[in-house]
């Protein structure tokens, strides 16, 4: 037993400091690889988001640029088109279940909005444009992401957010 006052030995320092910073070490490596994994992770073009979903996108009445802007955007939220919230909601935007606007939502599941449908899904998002007053034509990833940043679209860090939806807008349209 030690007496009071007496000093750990250099060995017994080290081993209490590994037991106390291994423990913090590895909390900290979860919270940064949570946080960076979406933009981090190498990918290639999702076939279905260039069949369907991109089509989808242009049909609800996003042309051109906002078009790819927005399949950048989901399948940087969806985790290219693998998410569960995109499989079990059909939410590709990581839309939560709207309070005060008009919205094509049906319910909520894992704490976002559900759809019936892709289609109801980016429908919603053409509501949401039109409650915030936002014109849907943006030409570049930068540009929109610091409109919807401005409306509160998303809670991560902007730079984080731009960086991912960049990364996903260059994985399908830039050769």
């Amino acid at each position: 037993m030690m007496k009071r006052g007496a000093r750990l030995s250099k060995r017994s320092r080290f081993i209490w400091l590994g037991l106390v910073s291994l423990p913090l070490l590895a909390l900290l490596y979860m919270m940064l690889s949570k946080t960076k994994s979406r933009q981090n992770v190498k990918s290639s073009p999702n076939k279905f988001a260039r069949d369907h979903v991109l089509p989808l996108i242009d049909y609800t009445g996003f042309h051109d640029e906002m078009g790819k802007i927005l399949l950048a955007q989901a399948a940087f939220e969806t985790g290219n088109f693998t998410s569960e919230i995109f499989k079990d909601n059909n939410n590709m935007f990581g839309m939560k279940l709207p309070k005060q606007r008009k919205t094509t939502a049906i319910g909520e599941k894992h704490g976002h909005a559900t759809y019936n449908s892709i289609e109801e899904n980016i429908e919603d998002m053409r509501l949401y444009f039109n409650a915030k007053k936002i014109s849907p034509t943006f030409n570049t990833v930068d540009s929109y992401i610091n409109k919807i940043r401005e409306k509160n679209y998303f809670e991560s860090d902007p730079d984080e957010y731009k960086a991912g939806v960049i990364y996903y807008y260059n994985l399908y349209f830039t050769e």
